[in-house]
């Protein structure tokens, strides 16, 4: 079985996707089936340990950039593109996007989602060509925001298509009109032409069902997974400081803006309290805020942030906090920072929304937070501190089987050998 993997590039930024695409892929490889990863805009970055084997970049964000802006662009010859399709060039411009807001892209995102009828239907051509010489056996796009590509891969290639759900709607939904409408109902188009779908928790089939119209047969779920040799379980029995973990992208949707006013009704209860943010910072603008509120709230020499994580940095991290929470704001279809933190024995407070209410439901591991409130995340953390055993998960072979990578692997090569 050849198979062929093609996702989104995240550019200069660390994101869940990607770690989660690059655990599967190694494990996949790992028993022994001939995978090939294929990277759309930008090059993949990933904290595995393994660095995944790419081939070259199609769709690069450069050239689709122009191609979307300039007419000139959608006609020149390859080797003109392949100058603006280098790596390296690829990798900086990563950096100066991340801060991209949805509103903004609707004009890109239709046109990528309308493939052969697109702007960059010379992109796509060239992606064709190239899989005809991997003749693979069967492909799965990570996005059904590529899903674009998926009508003319499956008329000329003549494979079984799969999808896996990342929580496109909620991208969909921040777009402006009119590409916000035309946008869903591409991706009810394309979906047509897609053999089946990956979802990643349970209740998102029903509402993937509603969203594009997909039949409930064409759906299967695989919880996302995570590597347990990384993480060891280490229950804190020091109390003498407690300190609670962000860990996550620093933008509005993430919630920092709650966690910080939850700690802030903390910090007047309890002085021996810390808060230890990490991430990227994704906009700008809101972490200034941030810090605005910090220093109006006095809280400066509570509050330490840490940047950018590397594997090893993170596996520290997350080793000597007492309480992990990420407030998001949407409904999240991943959530491998919690995951992790749970492989670390560390409870979680999250809200109650998206996979987080099916994983502290599964692991009984944590707090699910409704309403998602300030003071209802502040008295939910000092429940946790007070009382971690009651919130962290007894029997890690439970957590494993349900959200363990080995498990992952093994149900994602199934569906695939049935899809065949």
């Amino acid at each position: 079985m050849r198979i062929v993997y093609i996702l989104a590039g995240a550019g200069g930024m660390y994101c869940g996707a990607c770690n989660r695409d690059a655990d599967l892929v190694n494990g996949i490889q790992k028993q022994g089936y001939d995978i090939q990863l294929i990277p759309l805009y930008t090059p993949l970055r990933s904290d595995s340990e393994n660095p995944l084997q790419t081939s070259r970049i199609f769709y690069g964000g450069i050239i689709t950039f122009l191609e979307q802006s300039l007419k000139i662009f959608r006609h020149t010859p390859a080797f003109l593109d392949y100058l603006f399709d280098n790596p390296k060039l690829l990798k900086v411009l990563g950096k100066f996007t991340i801060a991209t807001k949805p509103e903004k892209l609707g004009p890109m995102t239709v046109s990528v989602l309308a493939g052969k009828d697109g702007n960059q239907k010379k992109e796509l051509q060239k992606l064709i060509e190239y899989l005809k010489t991997v003749k693979p056996d069967i492909i799965n796009i990570t996005n059904s925001m590529l899903s674009g590509i998926a009508v003319s891969l499956k008329e000329t290639l003549q494979v079984p298509i799969l999808c896996t759900f990342q929580g496109e709607e909620a991208f969909i939904n921040s777009l402006a009109e009119p590409h916000k409408t035309q946008a869903q109902q591409l991706l009810k188009e394309n979906a047509q032409h897609i053999d089946h779908f990956i979802v990643p928790y349970n209740k998102y089939v029903e509402e993937m069902v509603s969203f594009l119209d997909i039949p409930q047969q064409k759906m299967s779920v695989i919880l996302p997974g995570v590597d347990s040799k990384r993480y060891i379980f280490n229950k804190k029995t020091n109390q003498s400081e407690i300190k609670i973990g962000y860990l996550s992208r620093i933008a509005p949707e993430k919630g920092l803006d709650t966690l910080l006013e939850a700690f802030a009704i903390l910090q007047k209860k309890h002085n021996n309290v810390t808060l230890h943010i990490a991430g990227q910072i994704y906009e700008k603008s809101f972490w200034a805020k941030m810090q605005k509120y910090i220093k109006k709230k006095k809280l400066s020499e509570h509050i330490i942030y840490h940047g950018e994580l590397s594997l090893q940095q993170k596996q520290l991290f997350l080793k000597q906090c007492n309480v992990f929470c990420v407030p998001s704001k949407f409904n999240e279809s991943r959530g491998l920072a919690v995951l992790e933190a749970i492989a670390s024995g560390i409870p979680v407070v999250v809200p109650q929304i998206g996979i987080y209410s099916q994983i502290i439901e599964d692991t009984g591991h944590g707090i699910a937070v409704h309403p998602a409130t300030p003071k209802n995340f502040a008295t939910s953390i000092e429940k946790a501190i007070q009382n971690p055993s009651e919130y962290i998960g007894e029997n890690r072979n439970i957590f494993l089987q349900k959200y363990g990578l080995t498990r992952m692997v093994e149900e994602v090569i199934l569906l695939y050998k049935h899809s065949l």
